[in-house]
């Protein structure tokens, strides 16, 4: 029994087409992917946004909001991280301006 185990342990590593750094190429493109999709959703959308609109940064304790008109950007980054980049976008957009609760 414990030989058909190691064949089979042996056979799942063995059919791996990466090395495991090639493995840890893929996800750090993957992560600098995903990053840069919610950068550009956060820049795109305050193109849009004028003297009434709300952004929001919380973190996962938020409650979902269920009215179509709250558009929610899930974020895998530190909220430092998100409120700098999104403080910057607004310092650099000049039809808007921010009030910070």
């Amino acid at each position: 029994m414990k030989i058909i185990q190691l064949i089979l342990l042996l056979a799942m590593f063995s059919c791996s087409d990466r090395t495991p750094h090639q493995n840890n190429r893929a996800l750090n493109s993957e992560a600098q992917s995903e990053t840069q999709v919610w950068k550009s959703e956060v820049a795109e959308t305050l193109k849009l946004y004028g003297h009434r609109n709300w952004i929001v940064v919380a973190d996962g304790a938020y409650p979902q909001q269920s009215n179509p008109a709250i558009k929610t950007i899930t974020v895998d980054a530190s909220q430092l991280e998100v409120i700098q980049f999104v403080n910057q976008r607004i310092e650099q957009a000049g039809h808007v301006d921010a009030n910070i609760f």
